[in-house]
């Protein structure tokens, strides 16, 4: 209950506590992981997965390819490996090689780990020279007997009592301290002596006048990574002064709790780089105000810069390419729309998409100060301005044109007052207490990048496709890094359609991207979330707009994106997949949701499941996916921070309120996700009395109850969760949708407990076991990867027969080739892409289509063994 207490509201929480596993308590020892050894079944078992001796010396090779078109120097290249269990056991123990075998400077950080602490998923951080369309190989070398002999010029200095990081990347000097101003810079070719970074927040009135301009405050500033390649500082801060205090009643389990929040908030992560002048920026600015009178003109970043008479800008033009034109006194560049952009000032332009990004090029043309934000005109309105009299170079990341502003007003029928988002007439009414209808909460998060010296179209163009390093699809499925999963190519050698439903994936995931082209949704608020909607009429989707249940990323419809591309899919998937994450975790977990509460869902994001009877899933297993593959910090901060110890159990022997229930199930799943990610047993302390339960009940005939307000919270105490509420019957097919049985055959496979592997045989048994019949196939029953574990377990033929009848529905119709799509836009229309899959529309049909693609990548995992095992039988 005292951590409860303490959970900060989103626009409050303060920084991370650090990335170490926190020690056991006391209390928690007898039923912590590995106290009790796998069962002898288990290690006979392919569904366990045993530890493998510690590398001495192995290598993993990827790839990064340049998909943006331009040619980068020093171009950062960040994203996640996965290791099999056990053979990397110090992070550190890491060298890279590039194709011709010359050392380059790494940095690793472990974001996701194996139960006895070994890495499971490392991100990796290292710069490159890359050429527009190039793909390089690399080699990582790992183990214990690997030392990198490369050396860093990343100088890194702690002022403790002042509470500054100061940082010397060989290039460029940079202070970070409480105080006015992002940064301070201390020297960097072509801006002179010290200059600092300002923020700034500018306020309007109801007719768009401007009425006030805050400047950005720093509160605290963190070192939260450090290593050879880069540094990465956590900055806290807000906009002016302004505070606003709430009262938040008791709901459920959720205590009542009063709390002041800065009105406008910020948070910001900083990643600095050895011998570079680049500064890579993961801005996050909170709206904490009162829509009907705190309206937001425009907020962002501004550059100081040496302006001479020769001064020279040059901006992303149309689809980004490089424009220059003189700067005498002022120039400014809006996508002011979703389809229009337009230079005015000294020079005017117009056009259709633009690329985001401008430099100033300084006298004598050796040195640019460029400022570059990911994905702009989708989120328009944005405005990057220079100003030769203030020596100034401005990138807002919401910038209304003229006499418009951040307009967060519910009004009216659809609220059709508003410019800034779709929402339907019921929110307003659907909540009880202060905040009902309230935007106070909302956390836009922006990626920026700067560069104070060099390469301006590499910087501008390349924010879009950041270089990611790609390990082979069958890497994943074999170090079993994301569970049991199967790849479309290995589907594909054990016999299956593979090549279909990787088809069918791709045309299904583009939909927000298709929808945002057709509908022109509002950028700033709602890029890349997917409105619910009919099929197309004259180029657009028909919108259904009913209260908050108009959005449909939630849930695993965003968990699809990353097993899709860890399958084999594109890599524009797994950015695609990212931009939601960002996109879910802030605007979606805005202010109080449906318990009224901080960190819980609200506006778009699953309102529906907060009706009693049911709880909430978010898309919380996408998130955690994405901090492993991309080491995001801002997710992680807002995941350990705010919404995870929402679910966070309490310490001591209990009694504790837990779920066992098939709705209920979700929220179980996420915490053993936690645990992999922070190695903190208590995430999963009731896990073995939650299988112990649904072993019991599943054997004596008893069905388990469905959610919370229908029986299915039971008392856990000292390990044993007493049965109550149950009913005769066996289980529901229902319940599979929701991650009960993915967490139980992860469960299974990371531990091997003897009581788990009865509780997977005795659910698998109580649908496919002798004289038993699976549930009817309907879309909502997702039970491949329950049925994968089964499988993995007891080899019942049936299993495969049965997911078989199901991916044979839905061969009926074969899509044609996806519609082609990147940073700028769709080739095809809504009509084409809906003659390809002519599903997705209706509150459900999104999400459930997208939670079938999860749970066919973790189904071909059994078919895969099969195949395997055949094809070693067949071997003389």
């Amino acid at each position: 209950m005292l951590t409860r207490l303490l959970i900060a509201l989103l626009l409050l929480a303060g920084p991370m506590q650090g990335y170490a596993a926190p020690p056991v308590p006391a209390a928690l020892r007898a039923w912590q992981p590995g106290a009790e050894a796998p069962s002898a079944e288990a290690r006979r078992s392919p569904l366990y997965i045993a530890p493998v001796p510690a590398a001495a010396h192995e290598r993993v090779t990827f790839t990064i390819t340049e998909r943006e078109g331009v040619n980068r120097q020093l171009a950062p290249v960040r994203g996640g490996l996965p290791f099999r269990r056990g053979e990397l056991t110090d992070p550190s123990h890491i060298r890279l090689l590039d194709a011709q075998g010359r050392e380059r400077p790494v940095q690793g950080l472990a974001t996701s780990y194996w139960p006895e602490g070994t890495v499971r998923w490392l991100c990796i951080d290292f710069t490159t020279d890359i050429k527009a369309g190039q793909t390089q190989s690399f080699t990582l070398a790992y183990g214990t007997d690997v030392r990198t002999t490369s050396r860093s010029s990343l100088k890194v200095h702690q002022r403790q009592r002042a509470g500054a990081v100061d940082i010397n990347t060989g290039d460029l000097r940079l202070a970070f301290e409480p105080g006015a101003g992002f940064a301070h810079v201390i020297a960097a070719d072509g801006m002179g002596g010290k200059r600092t970074i300002q923020g700034r927040l500018d306020l309007s009135d109801a007719d768009g006048r401007p009425a006030a301009t805050l400047p950005l405050q720093i509160t605290a500033v963190r070192l939260v990574e450090h290593g050879p390649v880069q540094a990465t500082v956590y900055l806290e801060g807000r906009y002016g002064k302004q505070t606003v205090r709430r009262s938040f009643p008791k709901r459920g389990h959720l205590p009542p709790r009063n709390q002041t929040s800065p009105k406008f908030a910020f948070h910001g992560h900083v990643r600095v780089y050895g011998d570079s002048t680049r500064l890579d920026v993961i801005h996050a600015f909170g709206y904490n105000g009162e829509e009907s009178r705190d309206f937001v003109k425009r907020y962002g970043l501004i550059l100081p810069v040496e302006i001479g008479r020769e001064t020279t800008l040059i901006y992303g033009g149309e689809r980004g390419r490089a424009v220059r034109t003189p700067l005498h006194n002022r120039l400014t560049l809006v996508q002011g729309g979703h389809s229009q952009w337009v230079l005015e000032g000294d020079a005017q332009a117009t056009g259709k998409r633009f690329g985001g990004w401008a430099a100033l090029q300084h006298a004598g043309g050796r040195h640019y100060t460029t400022i570059a934000l990911r994905h702009a005109w989708q989120q328009w309105p944005v405005t990057l301005e220079a100003l030769a009299a203030e020596g100034a170079l401005a990138l807002y990341v919401y910038g209304a044109p003229k006499d418009e502003f951040l307009d967060l007003r519910y009004e009216g029928d659809f609220f059709g007052k508003s410019k800034s988002m779709y929402v339907g007439q019921e929110l307003s009414a659907y909540y009880d207490g202060d905040r009902k209808g309230k935007a106070a909460g909302l956390l836009k998060i922006s990626e920026l990048a700067i560069d104070l010296a060099r390469d301006p179209e590499g910087v501008g163009r390349g924010v879009h496709q950041p270089l990611t390093p790609i390990v082979e699809p069958a890497r994943i499925a074999a170090t079993k890094a994301l569970g049991h999963i199967g790849t479309y190519a290995g589907a594909r050698a054990a016999g299956l359609r593979a090549d279909h439903m990787k088809r069918w994936a791709e045309a299904l995931l583009q939909f927000p991207v298709i929808q945002h082209e057709a509908n022109g949704l509002y950028g700033w608020v709602d890029w890349p979330d997917q409105a619910d909607c009919k099929k197309s009429v004259d180029g657009r989707f028909q919108l259904m707009m009913r209260g908050g249940v108009g959005w449909t990323n939630g849930e695993r419809a965003s968990l699809a994106y990353y097993y899709h591309f860890a399958a084999g899919g594109a890599e524009k998937y797994l950015h695609l997949g990212h931009a939601m994450s960002l996109h879910n975790i802030g605007i979606d977990l805005e202010h109080p949701g449906g318990e009224m509460y901080p960190g819980t869902p609200h506006r778009h994001n699953q309102v529906h499941w907060n009706s009693p009877g049911s709880e909430r899933q978010a898309a919380v297993r996408a998130w955690l996916v994405d901090y492993w593959m991309t080491g995001h910090p801002e997710i992680r901060r807002i995941l350990f921070d705010l919404y995870l110890p929402l679910h966070r159990p309490a310490s001591g022997n209990g009694p504790d309120p837990v779920l066992v229930a098939y709705r209920g199930g979700a929220e179980n799943y996420p915490n053993l996700m936690a645990y992999l990610t922070d190695r903190d047993p208590i995430w999963i302390k009731h896990h073995k009395g939650i299988d112990w339960a649904t072993y019991e009940a599943v054997s004596q005939g008893q069905t388990l109850p469905k959610g919370r307000y229908k029986g299915g919270m039971m008392t856990w105490k000292n390990g044993y969760i007493k049965l109550q509420n149950t009913r005769p019957g066996k289980l529901q097919g229902y319940w599979l949708t929701y991650g009960s049985d993915d967490r139980l055959t992860d469960y299974a496979s990371l531990f091997g407990y003897e009581v788990t592997l009865k509780a997977l045989r005795a659910f698998g048994d109580s649908f496919l076991g002798k004289g038993n019949t699976a549930p009817k196939l309907n879309r909502y029953h997702s039970p491949e990867y329950g049925y994968t574990g089964y499988y993995l377990l007891t080899r019942n033929q049936r299993v495969l027969q049965e997911l078989s009848k199901r991916w044979q529905k839905e061969r009926r119709s074969t899509p044609g080739k996806p519609l082609v799509w990147d940073s700028y836009g769709v080739q095809g229309t809504a009509e084409q892409w809906h003659k390809l899959t002519k599903k997705g529309y209706g509150k459900n049909g999104f999400k459930i289509q997208a939670a079938n693609i999860v749970e066919n990548i973790l189904g071909f995992a059994a078919f895969e063994h099969r195949h395997r095992l055949k094809a070693r039988a067949a071997k003389p």
